[in-house]
């Protein structure tokens, strides 16, 4: 059991056997440490996904620093100075940020008077370090509270502990596991994807040798960003590793873009000649995996003393080995996990690799996304993959098995504060939409809630829609969206099917769901988890809409049924909605099937008003209303504006035509179009044309 080699090593032990490149030893250190690391940096930063970086980058430093730590038995506070330097580092970069409540204020809490003879820096750095551990350890139950103060506070060993306690070192050894258990079941219900136990295993690693295709390089004033494209030995998968750095100014003045630019030599090519002039050579660079998704690479060198290999990150060791031209190697399981595969991209190797060239050079974190594929929507690994969005203030995280459908452990949101209607919970990371291209999608949440309402489930596909006309700026950053926000839902405690369905289109590339608040209150809410299965096209859509707003109308015939138009009602389930194929041509309807509606229904489409703005619109449809009290309106507005134009209509027992005119104000943000029904009787809606001057629609 890999809790029980945590156990049977000390730290200075684990760090012999780290220095010897035993990378297990040091994922047993990272386990023991990362819980404490994190919260560190949480308190001192603020932010939570800046904070689980610089907690990755500060187990990388000490990782490639291993052989400059004197005392192996003093790993924790070593590594906990890497953490507060690395955090400090960050935040004189980034002097602009907020910083967190416990930052600015930890400096002075306690007295200095009996530290007077002490540095300044030293004294401030041991306060900060004092006063997070004194918080961390303060949120554990008081049995552990204790050991988890000499160990974590007073820097004392398991002996120690003993000894101090008079207890047996298992005992110490069983309430220290305690506390870091609770303590990441705190950060895992606040901060989900930061920190989790791993479940790896000691195992042999495949290697890969990989062929360089191509590095795209972006330099701006202070930061250059490179992203390189890598290609295996099959032929059928490239790697795209990024190298992002930032380049501190070197006064505060900033000199115009055209202006001529000081360049500084070259780090890497001063390495390589470095190298050569001692009669060296760079063999090869191998990539490989610290700890779950935290990389490093080893520098294979030979010389006149012979072969050594040095430890090093990815934006040190990929330049050396793009400057000298040698070998990349990568351990296979990041093949699996980040690697894209070629065979969606043309029917060559020349076109597929041309055209994930030109996605690369526009957009490449569109290919790093589609190379992910979807797990734990049941919550059987914690929550990974699952963000957060509220803050411990407004709601709080937890696996439920009290509360369950299906035997398994549901996730439970406890809400404390009122939020805004369709600010999003909770989120499910964005994974590739190939295995359902041009299939129709079926998306299944079961929630349930209890002293509020339960939330929206939502689900979205972004691509690059080429079909539908966007304004330019847009075009790589279109989605299709779909939620339950018109679901019926007569008792909240129960457990409630939430279903949505998407036609996922040829060119989608990837799909991602969120949950957010339908109205306001405070109490729990109880989320099974998502399904996911294609169904055949007589299973009905959802009704997709489109962000941004498109530029032109869509399905204005109803041919896609209600496709692409919005319905707006505060009490949508007493109203029937579809498409009537019985006219000469599709019509839309509505239908009110209570006796008692309590609140109109609009049928709509919003446009983007790139091509109105300024200019006067031309809305003509075909409408037939049912029952002499009925009443609708056919209407064209602004959107968010003032500007509006109506067409009352009665008892309009056969079909009649109405025409709407409207000048549309320059700068306005939207254009909508469509039709309400007030409460009573059936409307129909047909032949919709939109005339923009002497153009149609």
């Amino acid at each position: 059991m890999l809790l029980i080699y945590v156990k049977e090593y000390s730290d200075a032990q684990l760090v012999a056997r780290a220095r010897a490149d035993d990378t297990y030893a040091f994922q047993l250190l990272i386990e023991r440490y990362q819980a404490m690391a994190f919260y560190l940096a949480q308190h001192y930063i603020g932010e939570t996904e800046t904070a689980r970086e610089l907690v990755q980058d500060a187990f990388l430093q000490a990782y490639l620093s291993l052989d400059r730590l004197r005392d192996a038995a003093r790993f924790k506070s070593w590594l906990y100075g890497i953490v507060l330097n690395t955090c400090r580092n960050w935040r004189r970069v980034h002097l602009d940020r907020t910083l967190s409540l416990d930052a600015q204020t930890m400096l002075f809490e306690d007295s200095y008077s009996d530290s007077l003879c002490l540095d300044p820096q030293e004294i401030v750095e041991e306060r900060e370090l004092q006063q997070l551990l004194r918080v961390a350890v303060g949120t554990l139950t008081p049995k552990n509270q204790v050991v988890a103060y000499l160990f974590y506070y007073e820097d004392m060993s398991v002996q120690e502990i003993a000894r101090r306690l008079n207890i047996a070192q298992t005992t110490v050894k069983n309430r220290l596991h305690k506390g870091r258990q609770q303590l990441l079941a705190q950060l895992q219900m606040h901060y989900p994807e930061i920190v989790r136990l791993t479940t790896s295993r000691r195992k042999k690693k495949t290697m890969l040798s990989l062929k360089l295709v191509k590095v795209l390089s972006k330099k701006q004033r202070f930061s250059s960003d490179t992203t390189i494209i890598l290609l295996d030995e099959q032929k059928q998968r490239i790697w795209m590793p990024r190298i992002f750095e930032y380049v501190q100014p070197r006064d505060q003045m900033l000199l115009p873009l055209d202006d001529a630019v000081i360049v500084d030599p070259s780090t890497t090519n001063f390495l390589v000649d470095m190298i050569r002039t001692l009669q060296g050579k760079v063999e090869e660079v191998v990539i490989d995996t610290l700890y779950e998704d935290l990389l490093y690479a080893r520098v294979r060198l030979s010389g006149q003393r012979g072969r050594h290999t040095i430890k090093a990150r990815l934006q040190d060791a990929l330049p050396l080995a793009l400057r000298d031209h040698c070998p990349i190697v990568v351990a296979e399981e990041i093949l699996d996990l980040q690697a894209i595969e070629l065979a969606e991209y043309g029917e060559t190797l020349q076109q597929r690799l041309a055209a994930i060239e030109e996605i690369a050079e526009q957009n490449p974190h569109r290919l790093r996304l589609r190379s992910q594929s979807p797990s734990n929507f049941d919550f059987s690994d914690g929550l990974s993959g699952w963000r957060i969005f509220t803050t411990p203030q407004q709601a709080d995280y937890r696996l439920d098995l009290q509360q369950t459908r299906r035997g398994k452990a549901s996730l439970a949101l406890t809400i404390h504060q009122d939020m805004t209607p369709q600010v999003v919970l909770l989120s499910y990371k964005s994974f590739s939409a190939l295995p359902y291209r041009g299939k129709r999608l079926r998306a299944k949440a079961y929630l349930k809630a209890d002293g509020m309402q339960q939330p929206i489930f939502n689900m979205s596909i972004a691509g690059s829609f080429t079909d539908i006309d966007m304004p330019e700026k847009y075009k790589q950053h279109t989605s299709y969206q779909a939620n339950t926000s018109l679901l019926y839902i007569p008792d909240t405690g129960s457990w409630t099917a939430h279903e949505v369905v998407m036609d996922i289109p040829a060119n989608a590339d990837t799909i991602s769901f969120s949950f957010s608040m339908r109205g306001q209150g405070k109490g729990n809410i109880w989320l099974d988890g998502i399904q996911l299965e294609t169904v055949g096209k007589s299973m009905p859509l959802t009704g997709t809409l489109i962000d941004p707003l498109p530029r032109q109308p869509l399905n204005l015939n109803f041919a896609n049924g209600l496709e692409f138009w919005r319905v707006e009602s505060e009490t949508p389930w007493q109203y029937e909605r579809g498409v009537d194929l019985s006219p000469s041509s599709p019509a839309a309807y509505m239908k009110v099937i209570s006796s008692a509606s309590e609140s109109p229904c609009t049928l709509q489409q919003i446009l983007s008003t790139e091509l109105y703005g300024g200019r006067c619109v031309r809305f003509s449809a075909n409408v037939k209303i049912a029952f002499a009290e009925a009443h609708a309106s056919l209407f064209m507005a602004q959107f968010l504006g003032a500007a509006r134009s109506e067409e009352s209509i009665k008892g309009a027992s056969e079909w009649t035509s109405y025409e709407l005119i409207l000048a549309v104000p320059e700068g306005s943000f939207g254009l909508c179009f469509g039709i309400t029904l007030y409460g009573t009787g059936q409307v129909w809606l047909k032949d919709l044309q939109l005339q923009l001057e002497n153009e149609t629609h």
